[in-house]
Protein backbone atom coordinates (compact mmCIF):
# COMPACT_ATOMS: atom_id res chain seq x y z
CA UNK A 1 0.00 0.00 0.00
CA UNK A 2 0.92 3.47 -0.70
CA UNK A 3 1.94 6.22 1.49
CA UNK A 4 -1.21 8.52 -0.23
CA UNK A 5 -3.35 5.33 0.36
CA UNK A 6 -2.44 5.06 4.41
CA UNK A 7 -3.02 8.85 4.91
CA UNK A 8 -6.03 8.68 3.03
CA UNK A 9 -7.57 5.66 5.56
CA UNK A 10 -5.66 7.65 8.27
CA UNK A 11 -7.67 10.58 7.41
CA UNK A 12 -10.85 9.73 7.24
CA UNK A 13 -13.33 9.80 10.55
CA UNK A 14 -15.16 6.71 10.57
CA UNK A 15 -11.92 4.92 10.34
CA UNK A 16 -10.41 6.73 13.21
CA UNK A 17 -13.56 5.65 15.70
CA UNK A 18 -13.31 2.66 14.35
CA UNK A 19 -9.61 2.22 15.69
CA UNK A 20 -10.14 4.49 18.66
CA UNK A 21 -12.90 1.62 19.72
CA UNK A 22 -10.52 -0.98 18.89
CA UNK A 23 -8.06 0.03 21.84
CA UNK A 24 -10.94 -0.79 24.11
CA UNK A 25 -11.47 -4.29 22.96
CA UNK A 26 -11.92 -6.94 21.18
CA UNK A 27 -15.19 -6.89 18.79
CA UNK A 28 -16.57 -8.12 15.34
CA UNK A 29 -17.34 -6.35 12.41
CA UNK A 30 -21.05 -6.39 13.47
CA UNK A 31 -20.42 -5.33 17.43
CA UNK A 32 -18.54 -2.32 15.85
CA UNK A 33 -21.11 -1.22 13.54
CA UNK A 34 -24.06 -1.66 16.43
CA UNK A 35 -21.90 0.71 18.47
CA UNK A 36 -20.75 3.13 16.36
CA UNK A 37 -24.48 3.49 14.42
CA UNK A 38 -23.10 2.65 11.58
CA UNK A 39 -23.94 -0.58 8.80
CA UNK A 40 -22.37 -3.34 9.21
CA UNK A 41 -21.28 -3.93 5.47
CA UNK A 42 -19.34 -0.29 5.48
CA UNK A 43 -17.66 -1.07 8.88
CA UNK A 44 -16.88 -4.35 7.48
CA UNK A 45 -15.57 -2.86 3.88
CA UNK A 46 -13.09 -0.52 6.26
CA UNK A 47 -11.63 -3.12 8.59
CA UNK A 48 -10.86 -4.92 5.07
CA UNK A 49 -9.19 -2.45 4.19
CA UNK A 50 -7.23 -1.33 7.22
CA UNK A 51 -6.34 -4.65 7.26
CA UNK A 52 -4.78 -4.76 3.98
CA UNK A 53 -2.67 -1.33 5.04
CA UNK A 54 -1.38 -3.43 7.83
CA UNK A 55 -3.32 -1.23 10.38
CA UNK A 56 -5.79 -4.16 11.95
CA UNK A 57 -5.13 -7.86 12.42
CA UNK A 58 -8.10 -9.99 12.25
CA UNK A 59 -8.77 -13.83 13.42
CA UNK A 60 -11.54 -15.96 13.16
CA UNK A 61 -12.84 -17.72 16.22
CA UNK A 62 -15.22 -20.19 17.41
CA UNK A 63 -17.44 -18.58 20.26
CA UNK A 64 -20.31 -20.27 21.47
CA UNK A 65 -20.74 -22.25 18.45
CA UNK A 66 -20.34 -19.77 16.07
CA UNK A 67 -17.39 -18.73 13.78
CA UNK A 68 -16.87 -15.29 13.67
CA UNK A 69 -14.21 -12.68 12.78
CA UNK A 70 -13.08 -10.86 15.47
CA UNK A 71 -10.58 -7.94 15.68
CA UNK A 72 -7.52 -7.99 18.67
CA UNK A 73 -7.90 -5.43 21.08
CA UNK A 74 -4.17 -5.26 20.15
CA UNK A 75 -4.03 -3.27 17.45
CA UNK A 76 -1.35 -4.17 14.79
CA UNK A 77 1.97 -2.98 14.76
CA UNK A 78 5.20 -2.72 12.65
CA UNK A 79 7.74 -4.02 14.03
Amino acid sequence: MNASSLIKLLSNETNLEILSVLRSGSFNPRELARILGRDGTDVSRRLRAMERAGLVEGKWMRIRGKTSRYIPSRLKTSG
